[in-house]
């Protein structure tokens, strides 16, 4: 799954299938990443995300998640970006899913 500022599209994925997920981060020197999984309104899970430098400057965030410990339902992924040492938000981007019930 590409994360991305595009159509509105729900991901359907079944518990035994796991979630792909990368998204890019420009004009980053020293970062730290960060995968968050939230359902109703509740963080479930958060994770460290792989950070890879990219020769252009950027960096590519990225990482695979096994569903099989999630229960039936909607939920969101979030991946956030820090540069490394701040105490900031940083910057985010998010895209939303759901595990089928079969």
């Amino acid at each position: 799954m590409l994360l991305h500022n595009g159509p509105d599209e729900l991901h359907q994925f079944q518990r035994a299938d796991s979630l792909t997920y990368m998204c890019r981060a420009f004009h980053a020197k020293s970062v730290k990443g960060e995968v968050r999984i939230v359902r109703e309104g509740e963080q479930v899970m958060a994770l460290p995300a792989m950070v890879v430098a990219d020769d252009d400057g950027s960096v590519t965030l990225q990482g695979v998640l096994p569903l099989a410990a999630l229960v039936p339902g909607l939920y969101s992924l979030q991946v956030v970006v820090n540069e490394d040492g701040s105490t900031d938000t940083g910057s985010s981007q998010w895209t939303d899913f759901e595990i089928m019930n079969y």
